[in-house]
């Protein structure tokens, strides 16, 4: 199933049978603009489209802080592994950071990705989170899916509340 946000400009696709989410009180802060999440609720993507922080423009910066933001976090479980996909661009764009990670809550494992990618003056974060290894290549797929388009929205404000 194709998911198309004409006003902030992007599209991916998803499988037919993954619903998409209420965006709860708690997300709405975190700017988060879509949660999509598997039939057996072992694996979710988010998107969230908000604007550019200049001292997020170089990639290295927006890098460090992704890192610092996951390892600093008192809501994520302990990291057992974090590593950067080097070389990948969204959807041809060659300002994304990819990061791959592991957490352990000392009962379950819960894979997981980070990227930010910044197009047309916006930060794109895609999030993903999924239990079972059975859903990489599905969470894979998504973001391959994952295509820019010309956002009708010509302004977004910082922790901007979306519907």
């Amino acid at each position: 199933m194709k998911y198309e946000d004409e006003k902030y400009g992007f599209s991916l696709e998803v499988p037919d049978n993954w619903k998409r989410q209420r965006i709860f009180f708690q997300f709405l802060n975190t700017g988060r603009k879509i949660v999509y999440e598997s039939p057996d609720r072992k694996a979710d993507i988010s998107v969230s489209v908000d604007r550019l922080r200049e001292e997020l423009n170089d990639r290295l910066t927006r890098e460090v802080t992704m890192i610092r933001s996951l390892t600093n976090s008192s809501s994520l479980p302990r990291i057992t592994s974090l590593k950067k996909v080097e070389d990948f661009a969204l959807d041809g764009e060659e300002n994304t950071v990819y990061l791959r990670y592991t957490t352990f809550d000392g009962r379950t494992a819960m894979n997981a990705r980070m990227i930010s990618s910044l197009h047309q003056g916006r930060e794109y974060a895609i999030q993903s989170g999924y239990a079972l290894n059975r859903y990489e290549e599905t969470i894979d797929g998504i973001i391959q899916s994952f295509k820019f388009g010309n956002p009708q929205e010509t302004s977004i404000s910082s922790r901007k509340k979306f519907t």
